[in-house]
Formats: C-alpha cells, sequence, structure tokens
C-alpha cells in the first residue's frame, strides 16, 4: 500500500491526472466533512473543500512523502478557514486550532489495522451512506442537525443511519472483524456534548434604525443575526444560507409579502423557515391577513412596532422550534437505551416548552423501559 501510494504521488507529481485522481479519492468528501463541522454551512464547506483540493494539485511538487497527504491536505484547509474567516468576518466556532493541529499532524489513516478495516468498510458504502455515517459518527453531527443541514425529512437521514450501520456491520464482519454493538467501533470519536446549532435570524432592511435597534434585541439572545438589503437578493441570500427565521419587514421593494410567503412554502429547501411579517398598519386589511394566515405565516405584526415586541415573538417562535428538535432527539436517544442523553433532551423540551410540550411524547414507545425510572416520572409530575 505505501509503495502504491508513492508511485501515485510521482506520477501525479509528473502530470499524469489519472494517478493524481486515484491519490485524492475520497479526500474531497473527508475536506468537506471537516470543512462542514467549522463552517457549520454546506455552500460555503464546499467551496472551502474545492479550493483546498484545487491548492494542494498546484502545489503537490511540495510533498515528500505520500503518506503525509491527509495531514498536509488538512493543513491547507486550516489556512484556508483562516482565511475565510477573516475575509467573512465569522465568528470562529469554539476549536483550539493550534492544539487540534498539533495533536493530528503525525496521524495517518493506516494507523492501526482496525481503522484500515473500518475505512475500507466506509469506501464501500455508497457516497450518500458514506458521508451520512461520517458526519453522524465522526463529527458528532446529530440526526436533527443532519436533517437541518439538507433538508430532509428527520425519517429520510435515519433511514440512511440505518442502511448505513447494516450494511457497515456486513461488511466488517466479511473481514473478520467482531461487531457486538449497533453502534461499532466507528462511534469511538463522537461528541457527546448535546447541542442544537445557533438560531439563524434574517432581517429584510427597510429602516436602517429599526434594524438596529431589532439586531441589538435579537443579538442579547445569542442569535446568529444577517441583514438582507435589497429585494433581488432575498432568494439567493436564503438559498444560499437559510435561515431558521424571516422576519419580513413590508414593504421591502416592490415585493408583495404573500407571494413571497408563497414561494418559502412551495420550496422544499425554504419551506421549513419560520416567517414573521411586520406589515404597515395600512396595508394590513382582513383579506391579505387572511391569507397570510392560510400560506402558513407563524406570526404577522403591524407596524408601527417596536423592536422588542418584534424579538420577543421571534424569541416564542424560536422556543417552539428547539423543542421540537429536542423532542427528536429524546426519542432518537431512548430507541438507543441511551438513558441520560434522553433525559437531558426531555428536560430541554420542558424548559423550552413547558408540560405540554411534553405531551407528544408521553405515549410514545420509545420510552417504555424508562417508564419506572423515578427521573422519567417527575418530569411529568
Amino acid at each position: 500500500m505505501p509503495e502504491e501510494k508513492a508511485t501515485l504521488l510521482q506520477r501525479g507529481q509528473s502530470g499524469d491526472r489519472d494517478a493524481l485522481q486515484e491519490l485524492l479519492a475520497g479526500q474531497q468528501e473527508r475536506l468537506y466533512a471537516l470543512c462542514l463541522r467549522w463552517t457549520r454551512n454546506p455552500a460555503d464547506a464546499e467551496d472551502l473543500a474545492q479550493e483546498t483540493l484545487l491548492r494542494g494539485c498546484a502545489c503537490l511538487s511540495q510533498l515528500q512523502n505520500s503518506e503525509a497527504l491527509s495531514a498536509w491536505l488538512t493543513r491547507i484547509a486550516l489556512n484556508i478557514f483562516r482565511n475565510w474567516l477573516a475575509r467573512e468576518k465569522q465568528t470562529p466556532l469554539p476549536l483550539e486550532f493550534a492544539e487540534w493541529e498539533k495533536a493530528n499532524a503525525g496521524e495517518t489513516d493506516e494507523t492501526t489495522l482496525e481503522r484500515l478495516t473500518v475505512q475500507a468498510a466506509l469506501d464501500r458504502l455508497s457516497p450518500e451512506l458514506r458521508l451520512a455515517i461520517r458526519l453522524f459518527y465522526l463529527h458528532g453531527l446529530t440526526q436533527n442537525e443532519l436533517a437541518a443541514l439538507w433538508h430532509l425529512p428527520a425519517s429520510t437521514v435515519k433511514g440512511r443511519l440505518d442502511s448505513g450501520r447494516q450494511q457497515m456491520r456486513k461488511e466488517l464482519e466479511r473481514m473478520g472483524m467482531q461487531v457486538n454493538t449497533t453502534d461499532m467501533a466507528i462511534a469511538n470519536t463522537r461528541e457527546t456534548e448535546i447541542a442544537l446549532p445557533k438560531t439563524r435570524i434574517a432581517i429584510t432592511d427597510v429602516n436602517p434604525v429599526q434594524t438596529k435597534a431589532l439586531r441589538l434585541a435579537l443579538r442579547s439572545d445569542d442569535f446568529t443575526i444577517s441583514v438582507i438589503s435589497s429585494e433581488e437578493l432575498l432568494l439567493h441570500r436564503l438559498r444560499r444560507q437559510p435561515p431558521d427565521i424571516l422576519i419580513l419587514n413590508a414593504p421591502f421593494g416592490t415585493l408583495d409579502e404573500n407571494d413571497a410567503l408563497r414561494t418559502l412554502r412551495l420550496d422544499q429547501r425554504l419551506r421549513h423557515i419560520a416567517v414573521i411579517f411586520v406589515v404597515p398598519r395600512v396595508r394590513a386589511t382582513d383579506a391579505r391577513l387572511f391569507q397570510a394566515w392560510e400560506l402558513g405565516v407563524d406570526c404577522f405584526l403591524t407596524d408601527p412596532t417596536n423592536a422588542t415586541e418584534i424579538a420577543s415573538f421571534a424569541r416564542r417562535i424560536d422556543a417552539v422550534r428547539r423543542a421540537a428538535d429536542y423532542r427528536t432527539l429524546a426519542i432518537e436517544y431512548a430507541w438507543r437505551r441511551d438513558s441520560a442523553r434522553t433525559l437531558v433532551c426531555l428536560h430541554r423540551v420542558s424548559q423550552l416548552g413547558g408540560k405540554e410540550a411534553l405531551t407528544t411524547v408521553r405515549d410514545d414507545s420509545a420510552f417504555n423501559y424508562l417508564r419506572g425510572e423515578e427521573t422519567f416520572q417527575e418530569l411529568f409530575a
């Protein structure tokens, strides 16, 4: 294996495109997963991973050891990510890059026989299942986070993970590896923290003074805020980085707010967005209000209204949304018999939505094994 890689590296450095393609096979997927963990944005992660590969190809003559390819590309990705942070003025994730780089600098994919076997089994999965397994087990994304990232139903993500686990089990057993648990050997680096991504809120900018006040009111709750300055940018920005909540101030250019809402609800990638309308009182007729509710607006406010009031409605909508996310996670952990995480998620549901939010899960069969536990009973007392 090392001789083959060394030969491929020499051929690739000489301009052999087939050798280069074989040498880099699987690297784009690995780099995408790494950049996704850093940026939490699929579009940006794809751009950074692609830029890393292009820069790696251009500088391939600098690589002396084929076994260091993964670590070498990771360092390039890290530098590109740092530049991206500075260029986009993004807030970095809580990751100590120096410590991470030092801990992983000498690591290769062939460190142990077990790692080799697991990697070989992963390589036999379809790209779709392989990416799901990698992001879920190796990078710690939850099923709910994957559903949000891919804009897919949670059931679809669960199906991919179930299929991936089953195929991994068959491949590992075929290779002579004993697999005694559902989560297998690939779960050994999974993060234990239960945390949902920060809520993203987009605001259409009609009145700069009001927008500034609204950003200040929302930022105190640790939301991630973006401002859309023109009507022409609206759908482009929403599709590139879909927010969780859109505060649409009207009139926004020549845009009809109900037409915009209809477009969002018909777009599979955008229909999950909670929408708050802030409409001038003169335009808030009964007919328009009825149409907005019929199309699925989450909150309809008449202007003039103050930023504090708008922010309070955004908080209520976010609490309901996050309670539903934790409820989904609680059921997932319960089926895995992970009692500690199940109870943590149910406690968060109760905090965000009150006892009423727990009624929808009380009779779910996933929790049957917990019904005799005192801690579980106290949640519903």
